[in-house]
């Protein structure tokens, strides 16, 4: 029998749409984002990243539930926290990947190699265009911050390989890295919320 699935919540940006708050540690819809995090993993194994100053705070408030807190002070976005996840922890079962701003009432159990999707509301984002994921304003579903890899050494290959020049690494890269070794199907993901700046979390309606 492999090895059990993973939830991994990113959170190691400067948070500058929050003002430098970690967005694990502000309220939205009468609960932190940590707890809707908690609640949406259920029973997966969970594990986070964030920076070393939001470290203490985000290690206390998780202590009962999530398995480790690891830092990264990188400056390579979301690609990067993950580079560094799957480099420090070798995990080799299924891999779910989160955003922190990414609200959901549970984390879908779909298996295989999917990347989540829901209407866009109305800003840049990743999604799917002619087979190839990239970064843009669409008008229809975008990448909501959720991601399942089915094979994690295949990931953690692909994160390798991608050049990293110091520099926010784009998540569509690695979406598309690994494309190329096993398809990932969009799936559309009912209940999503967004929690990513101000405004976004005024509108979060609790469940």
């Amino acid at each position: 029998m492999g090895e059990r699935e993973r939830l991994v919540i990113l959170s190691a940006g400067k948070a500058t749409r929050l003002e430098g708050r970690n967005k694990l540690l502000v309220e939205a819809g009468g609960m932190s984002v940590l707890d809707w995090h908690r609640r949406s993993a259920g029973e997966l194994i969970t594990d986070i990243v964030v920076r070393s100053p939001d470290w203490a705070e985000v290690n206390k408030a998780g202590e009962h539930w999530v398995s480790g807190v690891l830092i990264h002070d990188g400056v390579d976005g979301p690609a990067g926290a993950l580079r560094h996840y799957v480099s420090h922890h070798w995990h080799n079962g299924p891999l779910t990947v989160i955003f922190a701003d990414t609200l959901l009432p549970s984390i879908p159990t779909h298996v295989g190699s999917w990347v989540g999707v829901a209407p866009n509301p109305g800003r840049v984002w990743d999604y799917q265009h002619d087979w190839t994921w990239v970064r843009g304003v669409p008008g229809g579903n975008v990448c909501i911050g959720l991601y399942r890899f089915e094979n994690t050494d295949a990931l953690r290959q692909v994160l390798a390989d991608i050049p990293n020049y110091g520099q926010e690494t784009p998540m569509v890269d690695v979406l598309n890295e690994y494309e190329k070794i096993y398809h990932m199907r969009s799936v559309k993901i009912d209940g999503w919320q967004d929690a990513g700046d101000f405004p976004a979390i005024e509108k979060v309606k609790g469940l």
